[in-house]
């Protein structure tokens, strides 16, 4: 843990970008021991620690494991209090279209939000924009097309 702070903390980029193999929705995945929620000691340690160094509003997760067509929230459902990206799945037949939490962008269930959307299917992936300007987070459907 020490050293993602330090990293964290030392760090001149102006975007702190953290990339975790869970998400850390808060209402996602009741009784999944495969997220935040089954560590809310640490996640809480870590929102304070963003907090008390101003890293906040500058940090963002990008997380994975949620199985669905994707999910972005600003923050206000993060365990650790910061922007989230939950990518798609980029290889299930079909995905999870239960208890996936609230994002305040949006999000789209692992099958059926994407039946929806004939020919695009539940897959997708993330795409992380960059500028001197600001930074963008975006989960888009297989054919590119942005869901979130």
């Amino acid at each position: 843990k020490q050293w993602l702070k330090d990293g964290l903390t030392n760090s001149s980029a102006t975007w702190k970008i953290i990339v975790s193999t869970i998400n850390a929705n808060v209402d996602a995945r009741p009784g999944n021991i495969d997220h935040w929620g089954s560590f809310t000691t640490e996640a809480d340690e870590m929102k304070n620690f963003l907090i008390e160094n101003g890293l906040d509003d500058s940090t963002v997760m990008i997380s994975g494991d949620l199985h669905t067509g994707g999910a972005v929230d600003s923050g206000c459902n993060n365990r650790w209090g910061i922007t989230e990206l939950g990518t798609p799945h980029t290889n299930l037949g079909s995905g999870n279209d239960n208890q996936i939490g609230t994002w305040s962008v949006g999000a789209t269930l692992g099958t059926i939000d994407a039946a929806a959307e004939p020919g695009k299917g539940p897959g997708g992936y993330g795409l992380v924009k960059i500028t001197p300007n600001g930074l963008t987070l975006e989960a888009k459907d297989a054919n590119g097309d942005t869901r979130h």
